[in-house]
């Protein structure tokens, strides 16, 4: 009786692995509340708006080899400002902000497993001030 419950119970549990997927990872960072560098103003509790040369980052753990970075931002001055994300060492986007409206830009990259430094900056070039207002990191 023993021999034929432990079959029925290791039978239904290995026929139960597998069928639940874990809801993708939601990490939503707010920039005021990164680490800084450079030229950098808290705008209110949640926006930071950066100047030619500021940076932002935070530590991130990737489980998964694909990550969607969304971050909300708008231009402070009517010029174009340009924005470069890295995940660790890798290079994700460079792209320029036009919008004074806080507008969402979408980008995916491949990541290397465990802790990486996601880094969102405004080259030394950059005419314009970028206002961060929201980054989320997801998992697909």
């Amino acid at each position: 009786m023993r021999l034929r419950l432990a079959t029925v119970t290791l039978a239904l549990v290995a026929g139960c692995r597998g069928s639940y997927e874990p809801p993708a990872p939601v990490l939503t960072l707010v920039p005021a509340a990164m680490r800084s560098g450079g030229p950098a103003v808290r705008a209110d509790d949640d926006t930071l708006c950066l100047a030619a040369g500021a940076s932002v980052e935070a530590t991130v753990y990737a489980y998964q080899s694909t990550v969607t970075i969304m971050v909300t931002a708008s231009a402070a001055t009517p010029e174009m400002t340009d924005l470069t994300v890295r995940l660790g060492s890798r290079l994700v986007a460079t792209d320029a902000i036009r919008a004074t409206r806080a507008e969402a830009s979408v980008y995916r990259s491949q990541a290397r497993r465990g802790e990486q430094v996601l880094r969102l900056s405004v080259p030394e070039n950059s005419p314009g001030r970028l206002c961060l207002r929201q980054v989320v990191v997801t998992q697909p």
